[in-house]
């Protein structure tokens, strides 16, 4: 069953373009300090220290101090810091996905209610396509598709 009338363009990439995009493997230090440095520019990590009154009153500081300055010095405190803005995608640009997302996207899970129903006597109160029917009713009733 499709819930949209028109599929999706999918645009395929093959397993060697996704490897070929993310470079040989960096090292265990390299590759823990580029993750680091992910985490401390994360927003959540971000708002995690904002919890910190201290931390907060010097991060709001800090950036009412970045937002005066010139936007070339903006730009080369973001290059230093190894923050990229995100570049505008042509409509022939490839997506490539990270590690976890091409893992969970390239595999195929079956997930089986049968110990539930023989330990618990669980029954589902709605078959899946059902269940799937009644999903596009009311995303179609939200105006979603």
């Amino acid at each position: 069953m499709a819930l949209l009338e028109l599929p999706p363009e999918v645009r395929e990439i093959s397993r060697a373009e996704i490897e070929a995009s993310r470079g040989s493997g960096s090292g265990v230090l390299l590759g823990s300090m580029k993750a680091a440095g992910r985490v401390a520019r994360s927003k959540e990590f971000r708002q995690m220290l904002m919890q910190i009154p201290l931390t907060e009153a010097a991060m709001k500081k800090a950036w009412n101090w970045i937002s005066s300055l010139p936007p070339e010095k903006r730009e080369r405190l973001r290059a230093r810091l190894g923050v990229r803005r995100a570049a505008p995608k042509s409509a022939d640009a490839k997506f490539i996905p990270d590690a976890v997302t091409q893992a969970t996207q390239s595999t195929t899970v079956f997930f089986s209610i049968e110990k539930a129903r023989k330990m618990l006597s669980y029954e589902p109160r709605v078959r899946f396509t059902d269940g799937m029917k009644l999903v596009e009713q009311w995303l179609r009733y939200a105006a979603y598709l």
